[in-house]
Parts: C-alpha cells; structure tokens; sequence
C-alpha cells in the first residue's frame, strides 16, 4: 500500500499505520509504503507507532521523492491509502471537505491504482465521475478500513 503525504499529515500516517496493522493481524501480507517529507521527531513517532502496532518489518517511510519516482510508485502500488486528515474535523475548509487531499486521489486514478479515501466532499465529487476510489466515512472504524482494503488488495498466491 502506498500513502502519500506532506509532512503535515502526521495523523493520516498513523492512520494509514493502524491499517496496514489491522491488516497483518487479518493474515493479510501487506506492506505500507510513505511518500513525503518526514520530519526527524515526526519520523521517531511513525516508528514507535508502527513498533507498538507491530509493523515496523513492513513499513517503508520513503520520504520525498521527484514527481517521477511518485508516479513509478503509484503504478507499483496495490492500493493508495487517502485517510482523512486531522483537520477534516472542522478547522481547516480545504482539509475538512477534502480540497488538499483531491490531487493524490487524481495521482492514483491516473495511475490506474484503486484508492481507498475518506468520504469527504471533494473527494466525493471525484468518485462519482472516476472509477477505482473506494469511500469510507472519515470516523469509520479501523476494522471498516480493514475490510475494505482487504477487498481492494489484490488475492496473494497460495
């Protein structure tokens, strides 16, 4: 799974984390990959998260990368993650109807990558003209997360 994000997104990798740990727990082999700035105590706080979840084998913090290695990435991915920010619960008008988070759903659209977002306004208003994005609530449960990704990944071979 890929997440993409500026580093002010700290709470959309955590949720991205919490997935990617709900979905080892489930048996599922997934991976988590996080694409942008990591600032170095935000970094410590992404590990000790992924520590305590128990996915720090499979956690990838990329950091930034050129618009062309993002590309790459994206095409590679089984799944980009778009959780909802921190501030879509009201503060900030492009995070809270989604705005700021509509050009990585476009990315990963364009990329042909299935994108599992929060249903907030913007991003809603592109799902309904585009194929491949997935909505959730932004207040879904990990475990509803969970579920959907695990219909979007692809089946792993036995």
């Amino acid at each position: 799974m890929l997440h993409l994000a500026d580093a002010a997104d700290e709470h959309g990798r955590l949720r991205a984390i919490d997935l990617v740990a709900a979905l080892r727990r489930a048996n599922q082999p997934a991976r988590l990959r996080l694409v942008g700035p990591v600032p170095p105590a935000q970094r410590g706080r992404l590990l000790a998260h992924a520590v305590a979840g128990g996915v720090a084998a499979v956690l990838d913090l990329a950091g930034e990368r050129a618009q062309h290695e993002v590309a790459r990435l994206l095409v590679a991915s089984a799944l980009l993650v778009v959780p909802p920010p921190a501030a879509a619960s009201g503060q900030d008008g492009a995070a809270a109807d989604g705005r700021a988070l509509l050009p990585v759903v476009l990315a990963g659209c364009c990329a042909g990558t299935p994108v599992l977002a929060a249903d907030l306004p913007a991003i809603r208003a592109a799902a309904a003209e585009l194929t491949g994005v997935t909505l959730l609530p932004p207040d879904a449960p990990a475990d509803a997360w969970r579920r959907a990704a695990t219909h979007l990944l692809p089946i792993p071979p036995t």
